[in-house]
């Protein structure tokens, strides 16, 4: 998948954390770059992880990552 889908795809997943109520660990707000973080393995969130997984199943996109 192109750099540029999973970028948004990683937007989907921080909108539903934001809509859900979830917090980050260090902002206000997710942001793309906060998932992405988490994706590649940098920092341990498995609420995050969940929630990605759960985006890319409903868009039919295979994570291929450390943390997945």
């Amino acid at each position: 998948m192109a750099r540029a889908g999973k970028i948004s795809l990683y937007q989907q997943v921080a909108d539903s954390l934001n809509k859900k109520g979830i917090k980050p660990f260090s902002a206000r707000e997710w942001k793309a770059t906060n998932i992405q973080s988490i994706v590649y393995g940098k920092i341990k969130n498995d609420q995050v992880m969940d929630e990605v997984h759960r985006i890319f199943r409903k868009n039919n996109v295979q994570l291929k990552c450390k943390n997945s």
